[in-house]
């Protein structure tokens, strides 16, 4: 039967940049009869996904202890869309499905951090230093939809990519969900999200001022994040540019005038 990763090893998975993901020869199939005692005799799959993996299980004789594999029960159909081939035997809990599961398992600030993560234009990897000698020689730390950021000597851990997953999407997950385990914490972690941030800093910032009191915020807002604000001739006159991107941006109302805070 294939293998379905969920939870904390989906998370892990979704981190992997594809150019490094295409620089990984794994071996072992973890779906045949020995798959497991192999892998419980290993720290990591795939070289970047740490033991014991997170997998799907759906049938309760399927969920056996064993020391390389956790197996998490899912009954009844899967939501629409939900998990991604990755080869012929072995598939992963799509980014919305990953984040849901991760509900039953973490506490709902790691939640909040992980959904900003996935529908953010960021990912936190530590890439092995093999694999960024080939990629750097190769050119291909700058130039694809993935790259590595800026860091001091060189040991970035921060990727710069696209948003592997919408906040309409999360809110529709949640939809699909309701009635599951889980879906209270999945829900609540949601309306936390305020929008679309660009990295971890941006995103405990945006906790910390905007998020709900009751789980240590400030509570402010309205917020817009990573919005765009029009220069004004002075401005544009000192950065040749006519506008610019601003982290937290708090419209201006009735009695206050715009703020912009800038990480």
């Amino acid at each position: 039967m294939d293998m379905v990763l969920a939870g904390r090893t989906a998370f892990q998975f979704h981190r992997i940049p594809p150019q490094v993901a295409m620089l990984v020869n794994e071996e072992l199939d973890v779906t045949s009869a020995l798959g497991p005692r192999m892998l419980a005799r290993r720290q990591s799959y795939f070289h970047y996904l740490t033991t014991p993996l997170e997998i799907l299980v759906f049938e309760r004789r399927a969920r056996h202890a064993s020391k390389g594999i956790h197996r998490t029960l899912w009954t009844g159909e899967l939501p629409v869309g939900s998990v991604w081939d990755i080869d012929a035997y072995l598939k992963v809990a799509s980014p919305a499905f990953t984040l849901f599961l991760l509900a039953q398992r973490v506490s709902i600030i790691q939640l909040v951090m992980a959904m900003y993560e996935l529908t953010g234009r960021f990912t936190v990897f530590a890439a092995d230093p093999k694999h960024m000698e080939y990629l750097e020689h190769a050119g291909a730390l700058s130039d694809a939809s993935w790259r590595l950021a800026p860091g001091l000597s060189g040991q970035s851990t921060l990727w710069m990519r696209p948003p592997l997953v919408t906040i309409e999407e999360l809110w529709d997950m949640c939809e699909k969900t309701r009635g599951r385990r889980g879906h209270k914490t999945f829900e609540r972690a949601l309306k936390e999200v305020k929008g679309v941030v660009a990295s971890p800093l941006e995103a405990r910032a945006v906790i910390r001022l905007c998020g709900s009191r009751l789980l240590g915020g400030e509570g402010f807002g309205p917020v817009e994040l990573n919005s765009k604000v029009r220069f004004s001739r002075a401005a544009r006159a000192v950065t040749g540019q006519d506008h610019g991107i601003v982290d937290i941006l708090f419209p201006a109302d009735d009695r206050h005038k715009d703020f912009a805070y800038e990480c």
